[in-house]
């Protein structure tokens, strides 16, 4: 995170490396959410298209996986409600 400033991203990140190395940061549309540069000096996969990447998430169950969306409470309010009216 050397060139990275969000010190509250940088806090968040730490433990969750230490559960697993498949993180993923994202985007979504609205007015205030970050995009790929923001992220620059962060070495974590981008995702452009979370519902995208949800769909492929949900299509190969496992009992082993989690997946844990964090962020602002409108983007974790999007993805909820993405997920619970796609079955």
């Amino acid at each position: 995170f050397a060139s990275f400033t969000d010190k509250a991203l940088e806090a968040n990140l730490e433990p969750l490396k230490t559960l697993t190395n498949d993180i993923h940061l994202t985007t979504f549309n609205h007015p205030r959410a970050r995009i790929r540069k923001d992220y620059d000096g962060v070495d974590l996969p981008f995702v452009e298209d979370p519902f995208h990447f949800v769909n492929n998430w949900i299509q190969q169950p496992s009992p082993y996986r989690v997946l844990l969306i964090t962020g602002s409470l409108a983007f974790v309010g999007v993805m909820r409600a993405y997920i619970t009216t796609r079955s």
